[in-house]
């Protein structure tokens, strides 16, 4: 009776181990997954009233003399004075003054 407690438990073992290696191949198993870190949501729309780069001709460069001038918005840009505007950008006053007229369209 001994041996076959014996070798009902060496089939027994053996078909787990079987069981146990093939088990990706025919069992899905779903492990936990982590949570997604939460997204943030950015409201603002690329024609954002800071964002001057939208504007024909100006540039990352531009935008910065601007801002160190003091120009941040769009308002801003639409009422500067062209000649003003184009000293204080380093540009010619007829690009300072088509960036004025795309200023107050937008």
């Amino acid at each position: 009776m001994l041996k076959k407690v014996g070798k009902l438990l060496a089939v027994t073992a053996g078909l787990a181990a079987v069981a146990w290696t093939v088990r990706d191949r025919f069992f899905r198993i779903a492990l936990p997954q982590e949570e997604s870190p939460p997204r943030i949501r950015n409201n603002s729309s690329p024609m954002s009233p800071v964002d001057l780069t939208v504007i024909d001709g100006i540039g990352p460069v531009f935008a910065g003399r601007l801002a160190q001038a003091g120009i941040t918005t769009f308002p801003d840009l639409a009422t500067a004075d062209a000649t003003v505007l184009a000293a204080t950008a380093g540009t010619s006053p007829s690009k300072a003054a088509a960036w004025i007229t795309q200023a107050k369209k937008l």
